[in-house]
């Protein structure tokens, strides 16, 4: 494990949960893991298309129907972004929207939403 910065660490190898969730996910940080390690995981392959853009179809069917939280980036309540669930279906929706409005949130009166 490499700690670029107090935001990010570098993983050279596959770390065990228990250290994952105390370096990583309770402290809401951004890691990466070298490609070596992650080829063998179904993801890389599922998630994706052969084109190499995101596999909406595939995230859809196989996910679609759980609850997600999404924050509102464009909206503030003391110092932090409100927070609501929805579907994976209603977010993929959203997303596919955006990308073909070109990402011009501002322009179309869009929310900007981020998927955690």
């Amino acid at each position: 494990m490499e700690i670029i910065n107090p935001y990010f660490i570098r993983y050279t190898e596959l770390p065990e949960y228990e250290e994952f969730y105390e370096n990583v996910m309770s402290k809401n940080i951004v890691c990466s893991f070298p490609s070596e390690l992650t080829q063998k995981w179904p993801c890389r392959k599922d998630w994706v298309t052969d084109s190499g853009s995101i596999n909406f179809e595939y995230l859809d069917k196989n996910y679609g129907n759980l609850t997600c939280p999404v924050y509102k980036c464009n909206e503030s309540y003391y110092n932090s972004n409100p927070v609501s669930d929805m579907t994976l279906s209603e977010y993929i929706k959203y997303w596919k929207e955006i990308i073909k409005l070109e990402h011009r949130y501002i322009e179309n009166d869009l929310e900007i939403l981020y998927l955690k």
